[in-house]
């Protein structure tokens, strides 16, 4: 797998392949390592990225909203270098400094701020460097609009864009032969099951409201073990479950005050906990997801070789045709 990702990339810029396979790391780095309403839009962006590339099997989703991104993190680069300035500040932009996430670096400074100030200039630089290229693959993703030819993507670019059934052109790096199949059956052979152990781990170590939707997901998975398509939805929608839970329990951390805090049990209950540092919570709870976008991913890439006509939905008594279509699914697989 990974001789064949590799030959899909450029060739000529060593750092735009890292800044390609790291930008969607070092965004998550900015909005959780030290989680404040200024970092909140960047922990919101790969939230929506990581369910546009597990829905619609496109690469550039875990890149969306980078031309949004880049201004924005240019104002908060200069927003936090003024703030460092020795001068005395007025109260109420203290004040609002301190409500929106700013800080002074010092000796005595949090590794979380540290962290945060690099993570922000490298996800500046790394996104700076590859504009160009995203704003391209962007333009051509989109030309399906239009219809009339067929574009290449240039060598500068690792993208694998493909015509799917639906008409939609995107770029999914497990729709080539070898890589897909070696992927695929690896993952229904254990990433399947990891993915369930965790979210009925999860489910019991987090108990509340919100970890009970897991463990229902998990016991109805297990007991009806539904059909690809019906499976494929499911993961969608606890995707979204998941990851705005996630946003959720940001939002919560960061704007808990001491009223809240008398209220801890109520809270915890619902599914919200209160940390000192809630990065690494959220960096869980977002692997959880990655877990379940990654089982979409293949999914997606069943359903790109399967046959025209067989992503119809199905009626509860066609199971003549259910399962020729699960045969078709092995066959897919194993072929």
């Amino acid at each position: 797998m990974t001789s064949s990702f590799s030959a899909l990339l450029p060739t000529d810029s060593k750092p735009r392949e890292a800044s390609w396979l790291l930008l969607p790391i070092i965004q998550l780095g900015v909005g959780i390592s030290r989680p404040c309403w200024i970092a909140l839009p960047y922990f919101i962006g790969s939230c929506v990225g990581l369910v546009d590339w597990s829905l619609n099997s496109n690469c550039l989703g875990l890149f969306r909203w980078w031309n949004k991104f880049l201004p924005y993190a240019v104002s908060n680069i200069i927003l936090l270098y003024i703030y460092q300035l020795p001068v005395e500040f007025p109260d109420v932009f203290e004040r609002l400094a301190g409500f929106i996430g700013l800080y002074k670096i010092s000796s005595v400074s949090d590794w979380s701020e540290i962290c945060y100030g690099l993570f922000l200039l490298l996800f500046y630089i790394m996104l700076a460097s590859i504009r160009c290229d995203l704003a391209e693959a962007g333009s051509i993703i989109s030309s399906n609009d239009s219809g009339l030819t067929e574009h290449l993507l240039p060598s500068s670019n690792f993208l694998p864009i493909r015509q799917s059934r639906f008409g939609l052109r995107y770029g999914n790096l497990l729709s080539t032969g070898a890589v897909f199949q070696t992927f695929t059956i690896n993952f229904f052979t254990y990433g399947f099951p990891i993915t369930l152990f965790a979210l009925a781990y999860w489910s019991f170590q987090f108990a509340s409201l919100f970890s009970f939707g897991l463990i229902v997901y998990v016991g109805y998975i297990l007991s009806v073990f539904p059909s690809l398509f019906h499976f494929h939805r499911l993961n969608s929608l606890l995707l979204i479950f998941i990851l705005s839970w996630a946003i959720c329990t940001y939002i919560f951390n960061v704007y808990c005050n001491k009223k809240m805090e008398k209220d801890r049990e109520i809270w915890e209950t619902i599914g919200l906990w209160r940390y000192s540092f809630p990065g690494a919570y959220l960096f869980a709870q977002f692997c959880l997801g990655v877990l379940i976008a990654v089982g979409n991913q293949v999914n997606n890439s069943v359903f790109f070789f399967l046959p025209d006509g067989a992503e119809q939905p199905l009626s509860n008594d066609s199971t003549v045709v259910e399962g020729e279509l699960e045969s078709k699914e092995l066959a897919v697989l194993f072929h």
